[in-house]
């Protein structure tokens, strides 16, 4: 799954000619939960965690810097703060607190 998600991002920073200086996020939150739901694939703080790994692994194995992007509840209910700490943090708060 690695090399694959390794070669499509790739192609992807490639084809929009994405300089090095570019942080790629990654995002997972409730519409990614609901819309593997629906495709009968449950999704929980494991997968969440193991996916944004994989990605953020890929993204910097190609020599990009990674970072992501999560809302209040998945900072304080979903992801390893390990984990955040290995890259660039986005945390929206749209709570106004």
């Amino acid at each position: 799954m690695l090399s694959r998600l390794n070669r499509k991002l790739f192609s992807v920073f490639h084809s929009w000619k994405l300089g090095k200086d570019v942080i790629v996020f990654f995002d997972f939150e409730y519409d990614t939960i609901t819309k593997a739901k629906a495709a009968g694939v449950t999704l929980g703080r494991a997968e969440c965690n193991a996916h944004t790994k994989v990605f953020c692994e890929c993204v910097t194995e190609k020599g990009y810097k990674a970072g992501i992007y999560s809302n209040i509840d998945y900072y304080r209910n979903m992801f390893d703060h390990e984990l955040l700490d290995k890259y660039v943090f986005w945390l929206a708060d749209w709570s106004g607190e």
